[in-house]
């Protein structure tokens, strides 16, 4: 698949709502604000997120605690969010790459299919 072809506002929407069903099965909630964008065989989600209290509770006197348990979640993020690309829109990620800004509450994902997918 190509940009041209992925970028179709229904396509932008079936993402989003597999995003948001992913998010919300780790985290309890969706996004408060998303933007996706398309290049050749890259999938960009940048995303506002609210902070779960409980991590905001480790923060300051369990701060490796916290980072462990931040970097687990996003990598089981990364798991299931590969596993519904595949199911349900039948695109096949090479790799997902996945930051998130405590600060800022911004999550940056980026999808980068095989060419083939």
């Amino acid at each position: 698949m190509n940009s041209a072809s992925l970028n179709q506002p229904a396509f932008r929407k079936q993402l989003f709502e597999l995003y948001n069903e992913v998010n919300k099965s780790i985290y309890g909630f969706g996004t408060t604000e998303s933007k996706i964008f398309f290049n050749d065989n890259m999938i960009t989600f940048t995303v506002r997120h609210n902070r779960v209290p409980c991590l905001i509770a480790l923060e300051n006197e369990y701060t490796p605690m916290k980072e462990w348990v931040d970097t687990s979640l996003m990598r089981v993020f990364k798991e299931r969010f590969r596993d519904s690309l595949i199911r349900d829109l039948k695109l096949i990620p090479k790799a997902i790459l996945r930051d998130y800004d405590p600060e800022s509450l911004i999550a940056v994902t980026i999808v980068i299919l095989n060419e083939e997918g």
